[in-house]
């Protein structure tokens, strides 16, 4: 988990950025555990790996968790990666250009290793939120730098349409 603080203009927004790896494991989510200030942040992403199938009905749980305060800019879901992007109610009027993308990495593209974006603009600010799977092992690492990079590339950033 990690949350960031933005400062653009004289627009300050929090951020706070979520990945967990299901293991292929059926999980129980306590998302009032998982985020219990939510509402300190302007933006939240969410994203998942090796979720399994069910990856479509946890996404609808989080979105009626934050249904009150937040509005879902997008999900995107290939194979067993997901990412899910949340801002404040009040500053969804501040947001255009919404895109979502994937790439996928293993050998028959189901989506066991790759990435998954986000990407949109709020107060004249790109934001681009990418989960990735990479190749497993901590002995892989160079392996992990290669396949990261190879997505960084192949996603479609803003900066290279």
């Amino acid at each position: 988990m990690r949350t960031r603080n933005l400062v653009l203009g004289k627009v300050e927004l929090n951020v706070l950025t979520v990945t967990w790896n299901h293991a292929r494991v059926a999980q129980s989510l306590d998302f009032a555990k998982m985020f219990p200030e939510h509402r300190k942040y302007d933006i939240i992403a969410f994203g998942g790996q090796e979720s399994g199938s069910e990856k479509d009905e946890e996404v609808a749980l989080i979105c009626n968790y934050f249904a009150n305060d937040f509005e879902k800019v997008e999900f995107v879901g290939k194979g067993e990666i997901f990412l899910v992007v949340f801002v404040k109610k009040n500053d969804q009027l501040f947001m255009r250009d919404v895109q979502k993308n994937y790439i996928m990495k293993d050998m028959i593209g189901y989506g066991w290793k790759g990435g998954v974006i986000i990407q949109f603009t709020l107060c004249d600010t790109v934001f681009s939120f990418i989960n990735c799977h990479l190749e497993s092992g901590q002995t892989a690492i160079p392996k992990r730098i290669a396949m990261a990079s190879q997505i960084l590339k192949e996603i479609g950033l803003y900066s290279e349409k």
